[in-house]
């Protein structure tokens, strides 16, 4: 079970370095380049697809079930631990009292828990029909939203060719 444990921990690890690379690329030609909407759309793209393939990647049946182990800090100190810093390639420089709850937190904050059950009883009030119509609703925008991004990328695409 240690071997199958290690091998998926490098292979999230894998991926989601993949993720981290896609992103910090991403953000650095955002602040240095000027990018063109396809290629930002692009990069949407490709960072959705590496995300999709980590959630497919840790769905997978022959994973070992990670949900199920529990993970505890060995050591929490007030120390600046280089360790650590070289891992989380320095955005974490301390494991204290003050980090555990957050990084170790198996539930939301007690802030989003209530605004989520605040949301599921409002949604839980509404009759068929109300919920039908927001559905429609949201659709409608959705739709509108698509139709203002396709004329945008019409409009790139035309001044592409003119350039």
């Amino acid at each position: 079970m240690d071997k199958s444990i290690e091998f998926t921990e490098q292979s999230i690890g894998t991926r989601l370095d993949d993720i981290q690379a896609s992103l910090e690329s991403f953000t650095y030609r955002l602040q240095y380049e000027n990018l063109q909407w396809p290629t930002v759309l692009d990069n949407f793209a490709l960072i959705a697809g590496q995300m999709s393939m980590l959630n497919n990647h840790l769905r997978n049946e022959k994973l070992p079930q990670l949900h199920n182990l529990i993970l505890l800090p060995l050591t929490i100190s007030q120390e600046t631990d280089s360790n650590l810093q070289e891992i989380t390639k320095n955005r974490i420089q301390t494991f204290d009292h003050e980090i555990v709850p957050d990084y170790l937190r198996t539930k939301p904050e007690p802030e989003v828990e209530r605004d989520q059950k605040e949301l599921a009883e409002k949604a839980d009030m509404l009759s068929e029909g109300e919920k039908e119509k927001e559905v429609t609703d949201a659709n409608v925008l959705i739709d509108d939203l698509i139709e203002i991004i396709n004329n945008a990328r019409t409009a790139w695409n035309i001044h592409d060719l003119f350039d």
